[in-house]
């Protein structure tokens, strides 16, 4: 049961490492740090720089997702 588990969380991971290859280079950066990393809407802003916002950013991420 636990390897084939194991053989699921592989495959998933694929699967989101092929979509992210699909998706533009900064939303791919924003899903990175917020999903990833864990980091907050303020710190990804400040990694993303060119005077992103907090909430910018957010929305951003969320106009994406909603989208997709």
């Amino acid at each position: 049961l636990l390897e084939e588990r194991i053989r699921n969380a592989e495959k998933i991971k694929r699967q989101v490492e092929a979509w992210l290859n699909t998706i533009s280079p900064r939303m791919q950066r924003i899903i990175r740090y917020r999903i990833f990393e864990e980091l907050t809407w303020a710190q990804v802003a400040v990694k993303m720089g060119r005077k992103a916002t907090e909430e910018g950013i957010r929305k951003e991420f969320i106009r994406f997702m909603e989208s997709n």
